[in-house]
């Protein structure tokens, strides 16, 4: 168990007066413990209090998986049991009873509604906590962060050697997916593969055009290496590019790079966007650039903090960045040029190593 972690987590209960959060399974608790969690329709989750206490209630069949981890602070019940009744022994040990309980996204509804009940408790929404204590990094999963940039730029070095004209784009997409399986590895999301005017839509998400001569292609696509996930966005040209499509190419390419330069520790999250954004109205495309310039990464694609230019949050050493600019001309083709970045102390350092030339097959 990530000891370092509890005692973040407990130092934000402290803070913001909550008495103890619960977290259901997820990638994040798997790599908080250091194993790989059952899921089932039974209630369970780890719970963690403000004095740095743990426990872990689930159904009675996994009790000795958990308490080889927690060790006796494991409560478990049976299927003739009512969860609730081991809830609030629980909470009764813990002094936990008419106290603050924040509980996390992902949570069942109808099990908090049973507990609240019957237990005299407030529940707060915690998923701040978990955003104020993500949002900074550790060595370990930096490190895995790394590994899955690597298998990331890898698939599409991949990819670029199978796109032609008279391919469609789920092609494209399931030579990713390929990819990703020969690495043993999980896609973070489904591909998005938008080629000609399907390209001016920034989440398209179907597959069903044929790539011709003179396409452009916006591709983002990731994967999940220890529950951490990356990405990445890259546009490519097919036999020919326009001067229109090279001057928004060589625009959003600007966009990304400005934007990542200015990146360090102690900027204001408003200033990374208001570089990127800068570059793209001196251009005359700003109506164009439509989205967020990007956001957090880490168990999840969209953590913490958002980059846009009403965030005033400042960057600390060891964020996790996804710096996503795009331009996209309604019904004619769109450019998106994405990395994922590394706050450091005086500079970013880029993950994605990908080739971001202008590249035409």
């Amino acid at each position: 168990m990530d000891i370092g972690y509890i005692k973040k987590i407990a130092k934000e209960l402290r803070k913001n007066d909550i008495d103890c959060i619960f977290l259901l399974p997820s990638a994040f608790l798997e790599f908080l413990i250091g194993k790989s969690l059952y899921l089932c329709h039974r209630f369970q989750g780890l719970f963690i209090t403000k004095d740095e206490d743990v426990f872990y209630i689930c159904p009675s069949f996994l009790s000795s998986q958990m308490g080889s981890i927690f060790n006796k602070n494991v409560y478990s019940f049976s299927d003739d049991e009512d969860f609730t009744d081991i809830v609030g022994r629980a909470f009764s040990d813990f002094s936990l009873i008419g106290k603050n309980i924040a509980v996390t996204k992902g949570a069942r509804l109808i099990n908090w509604l049973k507990i609240k009940d019957k237990i005299d408790i407030n529940i707060i929404d915690g998923d701040f906590i978990l955003d104020e204590v993500k949002v900074i990094k550790g060595s370990r999963e930096i490190l895995y962060l790394k590994k899955t940039a690597g298998i990331v730029d890898e698939a599409f070095e991949y990819v670029l050697n199978h796109i032609k004209p008279g391919i469609y784009e789920k092609d494209i997409r399931d030579k990713i997916l390929e990819y990703f399986k020969m690495k043993n590895v999980e896609p973070a999301f489904i591909p998005i593969i938008a080629s000609g005017e399907n390209s001016s839509i920034p989440h398209y998400n179907k597959y069903d055009r044929r790539i011709g001569m003179r396409d452009n292609i916006v591709m983002n696509f990731g994967c999940i290496y220890k529950g951490l996930c990356l990405d990445i966005s890259r546009s490519i040209f097919i036999g020919s590019v326009t001067k229109t499509q090279e001057d928004i190419y060589h625009t959003v390419l600007e966009a990304n790079l400005a934007s990542e330069d200015v990146i360090k520790d102690d900027t204001k999250v408003s200033i990374v966007d208001r570089y990127a954004r800068r570059v793209i109205n001196e251009s005359g495309y700003n109506k164009f650039f439509t989205t967020r310039l990007g956001h957090g990464v880490g168990y999840s694609l969209n953590e913490a903090p958002i980059i846009n230019q009403s965030n005033n949050m400042k960057l600390k050493r060891n964020m996790v960045l996804s710096i996503e600019p795009g331009i996209y001309i309604k019904d004619e083709f769109g450019v998106k040029i994405g990395d994922t970045v590394i706050v450091e102390k005086d500079r970013s350092i880029i993950l994605n190593k990908a080739k971001k030339d202008l590249i035409v097959l």
